[in-house]
């Protein structure tokens, strides 16, 4: 939605934003734990290997084992407490002079304000850290760090190997040509076709979402299936995305930030998906507009102004969805479908809550790490499955649709990897004879 210049700017603070001094780390391992780092650890590395715009983080050793320790950044709640401190100030100026109201922007700064203090507090971290273990428990592609102590501005959790996704992204772009090694297709199809398995699953069984998957939070692990010969890093710098010596998983950190997603918020925004698979504008129409209890609550009204407005929302969306959204097997772009929403949104003074708006821009991430490794897959055929599983199961009472989605939600997922892995067969012949 931005110049791409902005962005490439702004993806900076992904994993490197500015770093506090390690004076204060030591500060604060000793006030939280009442041991200094000396003490308390076998080795503590000096410099951080990342930071973000919450806290940055530490290689260390704690009792043998090989640890990541996050230390939140000095004054951070202050300075939040500032930033939203301003921006509603802007906000009161901007609905009161300039006739956005409609926007409620307050409403939406309360909710969003409440989301990021709570990232603050490092144990509401660790907290968010144990569901994702339990729901991904016998997952083994999916890794999560696992706490092992924690205080509000300190935690220390196993470590995660593993190179972000960006980087696997810069080796792509780096073939400007489209003819990069078939290891590197592998890699970059795995990473896209299990990302988008995690997605659904979080979105479609668990109502639990990270709500902040973007590049620098993704890792590609690389594990080793055996020893591997050093000779072979000479012979051809791909090598280590063969899967013939390496298996791949996929690691997700920095959970601070997440979505608990309400039975009508689910609903909606997965009816919202299905529309577009389906290619119905007019159902895609009504889920966004459930998108708001401001929404629902002029409707319950009945007012004609609010009629009128929707009837002409509906009208405009079922022409968009014309147009890009022709639904399964048309080759539909996901992001490209949401900007154009997103603008009929804005056009026709349709306001939408905060969880929504964090599961638009986590498909819009997904969309364009799709995108940036493997242009040719579709994400929304590779849901199609699922998709249309829930759909089926949404004629069933909640109860039954749960325990029934349990059973079969792991078959039709393993169903989808056999699709997805019959994508990548045809799409190295066609790369072959490129």
């Amino acid at each position: 939605m931005f110049p791409e210049a902005l962005c490439i700017a702004l993806s900076q603070l992904q994993a490197n934003a500015p770093v506090h001094s390690f004076s204060y780390t030591q500060s604060e391992v000793l006030r939280e734990f009442g041991q200094s780092i000396d003490t308390m650890f076998d080795s503590f590395e000096e410099y951080p290997i990342a930071s973000g715009s919450i806290a940055q983080v530490y290689r260390a050793v704690y009792n043998k084992q090989k640890v990541a320790v996050k230390v939140r950044h000095p004054n951070v709640e202050m300075q939040i407490k500032m930033d939203f401190d301003i921006m509603n100030a802007i906000i009161v100026c901007i609905e009161n002079f300039f006739g956005l109201d409609w926007l409620n922007l307050s409403e939406s700064m309360i909710q969003f304000s409440h989301t990021i203090a709570s990232q603050t507090d490092l144990e509401v971290e660790s907290y968010h850290l144990h569901l994702f273990e339990e729901n991904f428990r016998g997952w083994k592609v999916f890794n999560f760090p696992k706490p092992i102590l924690t205080r509000k501005s300190i935690i220390i959790e196993s470590f995660l190997p593993g190179d972000h996704v960006s980087s696997l992204i810069d080796l792509v772009k780096q073939r400007s040509d489209g003819k990069y090694p078939l290891q590197l297709l592998d890699a970059a199809h795995f990473i896209v076709t299990r990302g988008e398995d995690l997605y659904l699953k979080m979105l479609i069984q668990d109502n639990l979402m990270h709500a902040d998957m973007h590049p620098g939070n993704i890792f590609l692990q690389l594990i080793p299936k055996k020893p591997v010969d050093d000779s072979l890093k000479d012979i051809d710098k791909y090598w280590m995305f063969n899967k013939q010596y390496m298996n791949y998983e996929i690691g997700l950190v920095d959970a601070g930030m997440v979505a608990i997603l309400t039975e009508s918020e689910k609903r909606n925004f997965i009816g919202l998906l299905e529309a577009m698979g389906e290619g119905d504008g007019f159902e895609a129409a009504d889920c966004v507009l459930e998108f708001s209890l401001a929404n629902r609550q002029q409707k319950m009204q009945s007012d004609d102004e609010y009629n009128k407005r929707n009837n002409a929302f509906k009208v405009d969306m079922s022409k968009l969805f014309k147009m890009i959204s022709r639904g399964y097997g048309t080759n539909v772009d996901i992001g490209e479908v949401l900007r154009g929403i997103l603008t009929l949104i804005r056009k026709h003074r349709i306001t939408i809550d905060t969880n929504y708006a964090t599961l638009v821009m986590n498909a819009l991430c997904l969309d364009s790490l799709a995108k940036s490794l493997l242009p040719s897959y579709s994400i929304l055929d590779g849901a199609k499955l699922l998709l249309r599983l829930n759909r089926r199961a949404k004629r069933l009472p909640l109860f039954v649709r749960t325990i029934a989605m349990k059973v079969v939600f792991p078959t039709m997922l393993r169903m989808k990897q056999m699709q997805d892995q019959w994508f990548l067969r045809k799409t190295k012949v066609d790369h072959a004879l490129l």
